[in-house]
């Protein structure tokens, strides 16, 4: 805590580097909606097999968003229980709405890729 001093200003070269530097082209800016009625929880399946908790998100259409990469598998489990697989797909767009919702079979779902925003 900076005591009766004014607090340090951003680097101006810094700031407008970090605002010019190019986006990698398969990044993609996936929000994860909660459409359940209990709270869920987001992993990412890394490459060596291991899964790694991203978030939870609340029940009743709460969302998460995160910035990820084309091909990244993520579960997304309720109560320990994965109820949907969720692979990334960078074609679908540089923007992804996903929303979690319980398959009709009540089995791990594989949407096969993802959808807009503007799809939903």
């Amino acid at each position: 805590v900076l005591s009766g001093r004014e607090a340090p200003k951003a680097d101006p070269f810094f700031v407008e580097a970090e605002q010019k530097a190019p986006r990698d082209p398969m990044q993609v800016d996936a929000t994860f909606v909660n459409m359940m009625e209990k709270d869920a929880n987001l992993l990412w399946n890394a490459h060596d097999g291991s899964k790694m908790e991203v978030g939870s998100i609340k029940a009743g259409e709460a969302s998460l968003g995160i910035q990820t990469f084309d091909a990244h598998v993520f579960d997304v489990q309720i109560e320990g229980k994965t109820v949907q697989v969720i692979k990334i797909d960078r074609t679908k767009g540089e923007e992804q709405k996903f929303e979690i919702r319980q398959s009709a079979s009540s089995e791990t779902e594989d949407n096969g890729g993802s959808t807009d925003k503007d799809e939903l």
